[in-house]
């Protein structure tokens, strides 16, 4: 997690991409306040908010999943509005997701790259971390005999030792569920527009740079999807929801299939296959095999 503008310009095309998101926000804010969360998610949600144990991190295992939100103050506002629209849009509770290495430490995707971070620096800046675990169908919880934490670890290992070859920005995030999952209706098309123009540049960045992006919960998403198939154990492929398909009106449907087949013409460039579908952090907190263990913040 990094403190910077998460949409901060890079140029002067961006620039002008950017005075216009802003103004079309400020514009939208007393409407986005009012945005409801989705329905399908209110069950989860409940069940998340009545658990109250709290976790130290050196209660945290191997492999344990945490997941964030962000909650900017209103004053920051580019920050402030992109969290909150994750939130929304996606219909979660989180906007940002990491993993736990074998050594205790944070490997997430961030502004700098792929990195590995201590537990105090990567929960400093967010208003709620908590603890996910991986459970089997059987009950038994990731880290019990039979059950090693290791081929998790050792894929998380080796995204964080390929840093230098991916990139993160939570506008992707936003584009990503702009493209790909069903919008709430309520949420303004010119706002949509502009989170897709201005991440169609931000791709753009990224590709020329010799990166590929790579999105906070797709990480944690692919260090158990590596450790299904090197192990051959099918208890490590953590189950969640299908994607939803975009009911957008045109041309908004145009740009968002434009936006996506861009975002997946990047992603072929992947130095550690296999490559996922498009995963959130509401992916892995409404799926079927994480369970939350408690609070770390």
């Amino acid at each position: 997690m990094t403190t910077t503008i998460r949409i901060a310009s890079t140029n002067g095309k961006r620039l002008a991409v950017l005075g216009r998101l802003y103004l079309a926000l400020i514009l939208m804010c007393s409407m986005l306040l009012a945005v409801p969360r989705h329905a399908d998610c209110q069950d989860q949600s409940s069940a998340t908010s009545a658990v109250t144990k709290k976790v130290k991190a050196s209660d945290l295992h191997p492999g344990d999943v945490l997941l964030y939100l962000f909650d900017p103050p209103v004053w920051d506002f580019p920050n402030w509005i992109v969290d909150k629209l994750i939130v929304d849009l996606d219909g979660g509770t989180y906007n940002h997701a990491s993993i736990i290495d074998d050594s205790g430490k944070v490997v997430e995707a961030t502004g700098k790259g792929i990195i590995k971070n201590s537990v105090q620096a990567s929960i400093k800046n967010a208003a709620r971390v908590d603890v996910w675990r991986l459970r089997d169908p059987k009950g038994g919880d990731l880290g019990s005999p039979g059950f090693d934490a290791k081929p998790v670890t050792d894929w998380a290992n080796q995204f964080a030792a390929k840093d230098g070859g991916y990139a993160y920005d939570r506008l992707l995030l936003l584009a990503g569920i702009t493209s790909s999952r069903r919008v709430d209706p309520s949420i303004g098309g010119k706002i949509l527009e502009l989170i897709l123009e201005q991440a169609a540049l931000l791709l753009d960045k990224i590709v020329s740079e010799g990166r590929v992006q790579m999105i906070c919960s797709e990480l944690v998403y692919r260090c158990y999807l590596g450790a299904s198939q090197t192990s051959k154990d099918s208890r490590y492929l953590l189950n969640v929801p299908r994607a939803l398909k975009p009911e957008l009106a045109s041309p908004l449907q145009t740009q968002a299939s434009q936006f996506w087949a861009k975002y997946q013409a990047a992603k072929k460039n992947d130095p550690l296959p296999p490559t996922p579908e498009f995963v959130t952090p509401r992916d892995l907190e409404t799926g079927k095999s994480l369970v939350i263990v408690g609070h770390l913040k």
